[in-house]
């Protein structure tokens, strides 16, 4: 375990539902230990976006390339197998999903 001179003392309010939300996330865990968890996790993926992409840009671009797959299928529905673009379509998903877990 770290040194107490590793860590900073930092007080703060939370709202009663999110802390029995933290609580019930926590486990067998301390409360704390679950909030250190979750912003060293927040701050870990900040790293990984490019600069200015926020959680919530991220998750617009995801839908909208989810969207323009489906532009792309309905266009070329009739010259394509429509069964091959929705695959394509969820390799494409398969592929989104996986990197993030590896991230």
């Amino acid at each position: 375990m770290a040194k107490q001179d590793d860590y900073t003392r930092y007080t703060i309010r939370v709202p009663s539902p999110l802390y029995q939300a933290l609580k019930r996330e926590a486990g067998h865990r301390s409360v704390n230990a679950e909030i250190i968890e979750r912003l060293q996790e927040t701050v870990r993926q900040d790293r990984l976006l490019p600069e200015g992409l926020g959680y919530g840009d991220m998750v617009g671009q995801y839908e909208e390339a989810v969207r323009e797959c489906d532009k792309i299928k309905w266009h070329y529905s009739r010259e394509f197998d429509s069964e091959r673009l929705e695959a394509m379509k969820d390799e494409i998903l398969e592929a989104i999903r996986d990197r993030k877990k590896s991230s």
